[in-house]
């Protein structure tokens, strides 16, 4: 009736007007600036391959930041029926991206998005060690930076994965257990608690294991007396290596056992009077690991994480760990790196976050 209600400029690399029509209804004019001035190249990393990992590495004002916001606007548009419950989850260590799509994405009418710091993540594991605290990384660098720049390298994510690998192997040292019921004893051999511990029950944490060989032989030999079973329970956690995630994760340093048959060069000097950031990253992952962690498991569509060349390799496995049913999208710039010795942030992505299928991105300009 004489009334214009939209229009879709013609220079917009876009296949989809009611896509780029959804995304500047409410938005502001700096918002507006940015959706009419997107380059092809950056709306085809927006459009693209939404299963698996994305990575994009680009300079100072190449458009990162916009590709992201659009990348969330276009998962909501495009599958949000496929995500039901699930949600979008920004990842970003300065929460100054967190906060300027947390600005922008109600106009879009994007509510289910979680904006969250990597240290509340990590805060969040390690809520079981109420007393556990660690300093920030500034802090930690003026006091030792030696170690916390080997901390942040792939090397000692390497050093932590492949010793949770080891202690799946010899964390339990079994020995013969006797067994006093009325009148006989129960004799339970090594070679049977061995093949238990990490045969019968692998599937379950290995820190819970002990508990379920504890049930099982009660079970087996009809035991019904709680102090027995009790006592069988403490029995079998003494031949456990330790009982606390923290005094296993200082282990790693001086176990000479682990250190010789996977060849690193690690000693007690590295153990620092204050744990750092890397370290509580470190314990967080042996935590998920090692322990029962599903009431920390949240169902992520997508995850998006800003400055991913600051994100050290230790924390990104615990974000693969945590989240392993999420899809990502890693944004950073080399050139932008605020801490020293995360070294290269897609190589480290491409070899932790086994995902497929993987792409990288570069925008140069």
């Amino acid at each position: 009736k004489g009334k214009l209600i939209k229009y879709c400029d013609v220079d917009m690399p876009s296949d989809d007007e009611f896509l780029n029509s959804a995304l500047a209804a409410h938005a502001d004019s700096h918002m507006k600036t940015i959706i009419n001035t997107i380059q092809t190249q950056q709306y085809k990393i927006m459009r693209d391959y939404i299963d698996g990992v994305s990575i994009l590495s680009g300079c100072a004002g190449s458009g990162k930041s916009s590709i992201a916001l659009h990348k969330i606007a276009y998962i909501m548009y495009h599958f949000r029926n496929k995500m039901e419950d699930k949600k979008i989850m920004i990842v970003s260590p300065n929460g100054v991206f967190s906060d300027y799509i947390a600005m922008v994405l109600p106009d879009l009418g994007e509510e289910n998005v979680e904006n969250i710091l990597p240290e509340e993540i990590v805060n969040e594991i390690l809520k079981r060690y109420p007393d556990y605290n660690y300093l920030s990384r500034e802090q930690a660098i003026e006091l030792s930076q030696k170690a916390i720049e080997y901390k942040s390298t792939m090397a000692f994510r390497n050093t932590v994965s492949d010793y949770i690998k080891y202690l799946s192997k010899n964390i339990f040292t079994p020995e013969e257990l006797q067994i006093e019921v009325a009148d006989k004893e129960i004799v339970i051999e090594e070679a049977t608690l061995r093949d238990l511990f990490y045969a019968t029950f692998s599937d379950v944490p290995l820190m819970d294991r002990t508990m379920k060989i504890a049930e099982h032989i009660c079970e087996k030999h009809r035991i019904r007396s709680g102090d027995i079973g009790q006592q069988i329970y403490y029995e079998l956690q003494f031949m456990m290596k330790s009982l606390s995630i923290l005094a296993l994760y200082k282990m790693m340093y001086t176990d000479s056992a682990f250190i010789s048959e996977y060849g690193y060069s690690l000693s007690e000097d590295m153990i620092t009077k204050y744990d750092s950031w890397e370290d509580a990253c470190a314990l967080a992952l042996m935590t998920l690991n090692l322990c029962n962690t599903d009431e920390l498991s949240k169902d992520v569509f997508y995850i998006i994480a800003d400055e991913a060349q600051d994100l050290i390799p230790v924390f990104i496995d615990v974000l693969k760990t945590l989240y392993h049913g999420s899809n990502y999208l890693f944004v950073g710039d080399r050139n932008q790196l605020v801490f020293t010795g995360t070294g290269d942030f897609a190589e480290d992505i491409k070899t932790i976050v086994l995902k497929r299928p993987l792409r990288v991105y570069s925008l140069d300009t």
